[in-house]
């Protein structure tokens, strides 16, 4: 019988679990979907961190010999590099807006640490690849990569 009742409790605890993950899930994503002003910046960061780099780093008379394969390296590390820089200084910016409310909720234990940064994540992973297919499609046009769009 102590088996059965640490399981049912267990299993009422992760029926909770779920249930505030999707509330905090619906919060962060209305959130996102209302921050227009940090949206563009980030959409124009994107385009034009596209455009400097493949207007000083990509393209070049050497094509496809083993001269441009540095340069190549250097465009493809940049850009990395700055999509995560973006995607960093958005989580900081956002994190600090929010703190106080977030210290707050979670003295009244409406949630754990765990289950906001799990919420956040599931969140910001799928428009942050937005951003870094944008920066990639953006690059890709500008610079002599020579792929098709469909091997893109």
């Amino acid at each position: 019988s102590f088996s059965s009742s640490s399981s049912s409790s267990s299993s009422l605890r992760m029926i909770g679990m779920a249930r505030r993950i999707g509330l905090l899930l619906k919060r962060a994503w209305k959130q996102n979907s209302r921050d227009t002003f940090v949206n563009g910046v980030r959409l124009m960061s994107c385009v034009g961190l596209a455009k400097v780099y493949s207007a000083v780093l990509g393209g070049g008379a050497e094509g496809m010999s083993a001269a441009a394969l540095p340069g190549k390296i250097s465009l493809i590390t940049f850009g990395v590099i700055s999509m995560a820089q973006l995607s960093l200084i958005k989580t900081l910016d956002l994190f600090s807006r929010e703190r106080e409310t977030v210290q707050r909720e979670r003295a009244r234990g409406q949630y754990s640490a765990l289950e906001y940064v799990f919420s956040k994540v599931i969140t910001e992973l799928p428009i942050d690849a937005c951003y870094s297919a944008l920066y990639a499609f953006v690059l890709h046009n500008g610079c002599d990569f020579h792929t098709t769009r469909r091997k893109f």
